[in-house]
């Protein structure tokens, strides 16, 4: 089984991420983002999230593997492909 564990981003980290990235030491990172409604607000704020990670990821040298986002709601993780899709990969 693989170890999971979830960090959210704050400011600092995401200065972290940026300062310790080196070119000779690549960290494979990727985002995981998703809402727990089918509002107007949760789109908003999936999309504001996708747009975040992606220039936290630009910045830095670390290789960036990608972005999974479903928008699936709910508790259970059977009807989130993309959640499932990035533990497969990592």
């Amino acid at each position: 089984m693989v170890k999971k564990t979830i960090i959210p981003v704050t400011k600092k980290l995401e200065k972290e991420l940026i300062k310790e990235a080196s070119p000779e030491h690549k960290l494979r990172v990727c985002a995981y983002v998703r809402v727990s409604t089918d509002s107007e607000e949760q789109l908003e704020s999936f999309n504001a999230q996708i747009g975040r990670y992606k220039r936290i990821f630009k910045k830095n040298t670390r290789e960036f593997v990608g972005i999974f986002a479903d928008t699936e709601s709910g508790t259970s993780i059977d009807k989130r492909e993309e959640f499932q899709d990035m533990m497969d990969k990592c």
